[in-house]
């Protein structure tokens, strides 16, 4: 039985109307109408009067519901997962809503708004990133979660830096994250050996695939290829060294069948090719510039479900297409095609056949 079934039966016991109800909530009588046919759910705070009214405790009323709200926050998340896969962002800010509008209370629910209110580009809307924030920041108030209370804290250091322009505020959230304390879940599941020997495996390919892309990535950001710290005092060709080592950590890891992983070999081999043509070292651009290419081809070619073959990451499946947006080829073709940068190479024959290459591949 639903809690709207559940109000109704104890309602209709108490031989009262749902005018009568009403008025003793102080709400509309058509709120209790909502509640009755599922439309809607109460506030939390309405689970004392009710109680009081039909002469029943607050857990009798949650415990008739608790199961049936579970499954239908789990439904809404799968729907909202699988539309944000297929790049359907406005359906899945639609889902977003009605789930909010039937499960208004539930902190889930709550985050999966947030974060469809700006992904794709429903985050254009200004109006949308406002509401966001506003969101996790109820989160941050109400939910005893810590894992959604990091991703929200970790949202609003997002927004307040990428869309609001608020540095000063974007750190603040930045801060209240844990800091690289060395008792991780993670640490502590393997030191004290707390999983089934079947689940081990997994668990131990999952963490090293997170603790690989911090630190690549990390790697990155410290070689600063696109110049946004004006403090670094690397020279263009350290700039490289620390890029073409971020790659060697993924092939240690990944092995020579690279599959997603082929996309950071692409970006990474193409933006190398951009600082070689810093320094006019234009056979040495062209030569990243080519594998650059080959890793795009690779990448848009390997097969969702394909697994590693490493043997870190012996049969881990690798990532799904959808993760990205549009094909790294055609990405490729239109920054040689258009981009300035590129003008020095354009009448080289090497960079004549990569464009070749690559519209054979479209």
């Amino acid at each position: 039985m639903s809690f709207g079934q559940t109000i109704k039966k104890l309602r209709k016991n108490a031989n009262m109307t749902q005018e009568e109800l009403a008025e003793l909530l102080s709400i509309s009588p058509q709120a209790i109408s909502r509640w009755e046919t599922d439309a809607a759910m109460p506030d939390i705070s309405f689970l004392r009067p009710l109680s009081t009214i039909f002469g029943v405790t607050s857990d009798v009323l949650l415990e008739i519901d608790v199961l049936h709200i579970k499954e239908s926050v789990e439904e809404y998340r799968k729907k909202i997962t699988d539309l944000y896969n297929q790049h359907q962002y406005k359906k899945m800010l639609e889902v977003a809503r009605t789930a909010h509008q039937e499960i208004p209370n539930n902190m889930d629910i709550v985050g999966l708004l947030a974060f469809s209110l700006t992904s794709g580009e429903n985050e254009k809307n200004i109006k949308n990133i406002d509401e966001s924030i506003l969101l996790y920041q109820l989160i941050l108030e109400k939910s005893v979660d810590n894992i959604l209370r990091f991703r929200a804290t970790a949202a609003l250091c997002r927004l307040y830096n990428e869309k609001k322009k608020n540095k000063e505020k974007s750190l603040f959230y930045a801060k209240q994250l844990p800091k690289g304390y060395i008792q991780t879940a993670s640490y502590l599941i393997q030191r004290y050996d707390l999983l089934d020997d079947e689940d081990k495996n997994e668990s131990y390919k999952n963490w090293i695939e997170q603790y690989t892309n911090a630190l690549t990535e990390t790697i990155y950001l410290l070689a600063d290829p696109n110049g946004k710290n004006k403090k670094n005092d690397f020279t263009v060709e350290q700039k490289i060294e620390l890029l073409e080592k971020q790659l060697q950590i993924l092939k240690i890891v990944y092995g020579d069948k690279l599959l997603s992983v082929n996309r950071e070999f692409y970006e990474i081999n193409r933006i190398i090719g951009c600082l070689w043509i810093l320094e006019n070292q234009n056979e040495l651009a062209l030569d990243f510039l080519e594998n650059a290419v080959d890793y795009a081809i690779e990448f848009d070619e390997y097969q969702d479900g394909d697994s590693y073959s490493s043997l870190m990451m012996k049969d881990m499946e690798c990532d799904k297409h959808s993760l990205w947006e549009g094909k790294a080829v055609q990405d490729m073709l239109e920054r040689l095609s258009t981009q300035s940068r590129y003008d020095c190479l354009r009448d080289h024959f090497r960079f004549e056949a990569m464009i070749s290459k690559l519209k054979r591949k479209l």
